[in-house]
């Protein structure tokens, strides 16, 4: 079971923020993915599940979804953030860590920083050293992240 990566995409479905693990070779990535297709598929991806959902149940919120090869795990915030993390299929729910990563590196390093911007533009990501350091902190010191 492993963590494969961490996308983040504002409200106006630009992905800010990308970090890809590769346990094997104990290498990762930061924001190297976001301009390509793979992140616009992964949007519409999620786009599309979540409308699938609230079409099944009005109640129901999408969480997670699962292929044969990962496991997609997903938080939206109020202001139309976007947090989703893929996993192994067999990882359980991932939630907490989702809700986490949200309020002790993405409010403290993005939110309450005066010179993040409010709205990304097009192209623009978070760059900040200490959130991908924190956001690492969370992630490595999971036993689901190195088995």
């Amino acid at each position: 079971m492993a963590i494969y990566s961490l996308w983040i995409f504002d409200r106006h479905s630009n992905c800010i923020y990308s970090r890809e693990w590769d346990n094997k070779s104990k290498s990762s990535l930061v924001n190297v993915n976001n301009a390509k297709d793979t992140a616009k598929l992964l949007f519409g991806t999620i786009f599309s599940m979540k409308n699938i959902s609230q079409n099944l149940s009005k109640q129901n919120k999408l969480k997670s979804f699962s292929t044969l090869r990962f496991k997609c795990h997903f938080k939206e915030t109020g202001s139309g953030l976007k947090f989703c993390l893929l996993t192994d299929p067999e990882l359980e729910d991932m939630q907490f860590l989702l809700d986490e990563i949200y309020t002790s590196c993405y409010v403290n390093h993005v939110v309450k920083n005066a010179l993040s911007p409010v709205d990304f533009r097009a192209g623009q990501v978070i760059g900040s050293e200490p959130f991908t350091s924190d956001i690492d902190r969370l992630v490595v010191t999971l036993p689901s992240f190195s088995t």
